[in-house]
């Protein structure tokens, strides 16, 4: 008799895969347990009666696939045979078989193919719940069993996380070292690689990338990697995280660019599979703070009578063009304005945002404001003021 395993109920979770009716008990209806099947119903009671009373998570995966056959394999029939589609959806053939229902609390999570991983929540279920390690069980082990060991195996459900810290740095945060880069400046960043609780002791590399594919700032354009070879974080055995530094230049321009990143991947070296969450370095553009963008409205008034109004608003960007389309958000200035909304004028509900496309300088809105006739003489000169702000980060003045 093999030794006992044993399992921490919190860190643990039961996958139990297509044991619907249609699959675990075969052509039907009426659906009867076949002879072959009824020990692994036993079992599977017995091991579902133990989750629940430890408190470990229990996992449903049913099976189920639109009447024309398109999210269905490709390279078998349907598993239960027969004419027709067994596994139509909200079928009794595709529910959970009787002497296994599933109870409040537990997961169930449909798919259309083997593995319980393909287009279902299960991996991010697992992540939330934290667990470590996953009884897999279900009747066709050759198949969906077997797939969803495999998912598991290149989901890499184990993580090695980076972070940076500075987390954000702009083109002119950065210091001057004589001695060891001859008055280049530069900033120095620390990245932590930080691996899951619970997942091997052992001594693991992360080789880092620093500009992976995913930046949208450009090495040689923003900035500049110093030290040659690309840093290398270890961690060492039974140690959680390690850490390593590189320095950056960050080339200084007047070009009002928007914020970008800078991302850090990595890659772990010693050929065991884990997946390493990448880090985003902010690259702010220092820029933006002496960049305006100006509003202004047309027409610049109108009478109480004039009933409901089109006003164009213009959204100019004073520091010149973008390399992607920004966004205006406007909104209504009520403190700075004297005109009262519901009094003076009617209100215009939410205001569109203005779009100023890649490599312009300017968008335009449609703002509709609709005056309020009354008999009091309240004088002319009132207004109604609009303000807004920039999505990356402009100074936006006020139209009236």
């Amino acid at each position: 008799m093999a030794d006992p395993i044993n399992l921490e109920p919190e860190k643990t979770a039961l996958i139990v895969i297509d044991m619907i009716n249609a699959i675990a008990k075969g052509q039907g209806p009426p659906y009867n347990v076949p002879p072959n099947r009824q020990s692994v119903i036993d079992n599977f009671q017995r091991l579902i009666a133990h989750c629940r009373q430890v408190g470990a998570p229990i996992i449903y995966c049913t099976n189920e696939r639109r009447p024309d056959g398109v999210d269905a394999p490709k390279t078998i029939s349907d598993v239960a045979g027969g004419s027709g589609n067994p596994m139509a959806p909200g079928s009794v053939a595709t529910q959970v078989i009787d002497e296994l229902a599933p109870q409040d609390g537990d997961f169930l999570q449909v798919k259309t193919r083997f593995s319980a991983f393909y287009g279902t929540n299960v991996e991010s279920i697992l992540r939330s719940l934290g667990t470590e390690t996953i009884l897999v069980g279900g009747t066709a082990t050759n198949l969906t069993v077997n797939s969803a060991k495999v998912s598991l195996v290149d989901d890499d459900l184990p993580l090695i996380t980076l972070s940076v810290d500075p987390a954000s740095i702009g083109e002119a945060d950065q210091s001057y070292d004589a001695e060891v880069f001859h008055d280049v400046p530069r900033r120095q960043v620390t990245v932590t690689a930080t691996r899951d609780t619970g997942l091997t002791t052992d001594a693991v590399t992360v080789n880092l990338t620093v500009g992976a594919a995913a930046s949208t700032a450009q090495a040689g354009r923003d900035y500049l990697y110093l030290g040659g070879a690309q840093p290398v974080i270890a961690i060492a055995e039974n140690a959680a995280s390690g850490t390593a530094a590189f320095s950056l230049e960050l080339l200084q321009d007047r070009t009002a660019e928007g914020n970008e990143t800078i991302v850090i991947g990595g890659a772990v070296g010693d050929g065991t599979t884990f997946n390493v969450d990448p880090a985003e370095l902010a690259l702010t553009d220092d820029d933006l703070g002496s960049g305006v963008v100006t509003l202004t409205a047309y027409p610049a008034s109108m009478g109480e009578a004039a009933g409901r109004t089109a006003v164009n608003v213009r959204a100019l960007l004073d520091a010149g063009a973008f390399p992607k389309d920004t966004t205006v958000t406007l909104a209504l200035d009520e403190a700075n304005s004297t005109a009262t909304k519901g009094t003076d004028y009617a209100d215009p509900g939410t205001l569109p945002a203005i779009t100023i496309p890649a490599g312009q300088v300017s968008g335009l809105v449609t703002v509709y404001i609709n005056p309020l006739q009354d008999s009091i003489d309240e004088g002319d000169g009132e207004t109604v003021r609009l303000s807004g702000t920039h999505s990356d980060g402009l100074t936006v003045t006020t139209a009236d």
